[in-house]
């Protein structure tokens, strides 16, 4: 499954990826279910830019960091800048 975040007034690429640590994070700690532990794993692609207005060119560059985060293994944050 692949689910967005808009995250709008960010200073930088930095602070993008601090959030995108901290969803990795929430997303990775272990579940219980029923006395069973279970784990998730995640990877996280970012797009960071000044232009509202070119959502598509952010959704598209998020999905292609996101991609990358994944060949290079579970646990993985990739983030671009525009």
């Amino acid at each position: 499954d692949e689910f967005g975040v808009l995250l709008e007034d960010l200073d930088d690429a930095d602070e993008a990826r601090t959030v995108a640590d901290r969803v990795l994070a929430a997303v990775q700690a272990p579940l219980h279910i029923d006395g069973v532990e279970a784990h998730v794993g995640a990877s996280i692609g970012v797009a960071v830019g000044k232009s509202a207005g070119d959502r598509a060119r952010l959704l598209h560059a998020a999905d292609q960091a996101m991609y990358e985060a994944k060949r290079a293994g579970a646990g993985a944050v990739r983030v671009v800048t525009l």
